[in-house]
């Protein structure tokens, strides 16, 4: 058993545009790309299953990108303007669901939705339908304690 985690960046702009009737321009920072004011969202797909004995590759990563682009991304556009997101624990689920079977021999064995570099959903096949929330958070750890009976050297030490 292998597993490959691919990483498929995209946006959902304001206002609709064709950008997913070309090809993809920009695969780093994502595609289709943020225009203005919108959603970005990063996904990352985990596949499982056997090597193909042609390419030794478990999937070309092209591939991953093309089905989360075609399947995903439409899907979760039409969602967001039809102002039926929902919780992103929902649609981390949904999307579970429509890629869950897009890849002929092989597994999707997770699935994670960054909504920010903070916060993201996540779908463990052998945990569905329970979904995972992460969150990160940032805080200051440069702290000082001062006595004042001791002397400048003292305090720094």
């Amino acid at each position: 058993m292998f597993r490959l985690t691919r990483e498929v960046r995209f946006a959902i702009n304001s206002t609709p545009d064709q950008q997913l009737s070309g090809k993809p321009t920009n695969s780093y920072g994502g595609f289709p790309s943020l225009t203005g004011l919108g959603h970005y969202f990063a996904l990352q797909v985990t596949l499982g299953g056997p090597l193909s004995r042609q390419s030794n590759y478990l999937r070309n990563i092209k591939e991953i990108d093309t089905i989360v682009r075609e399947r995903a991304v439409p899907w979760l556009e039409k969602r967001i303007r039809g102002g039926r997101f929902g919780g992103p624990g929902e649609v981390a689920g949904a999307l579970f669901e429509q890629l869950r079977s897009a890849w002929p021999g092989a597994s999707v064995e997770a699935l994670q939705l960054w909504l920010s570099p903070f916060l993201s959903f996540a779908v463990h096949a052998s945990e569905y339908p329970m979904v995972r929330l992460s969150q990160k958070f940032e805080f200051s750890a440069t702290h000082r304690l001062h006595n004042p009976t001791l002397s400048e050297e003292e305090n720094c030490r």
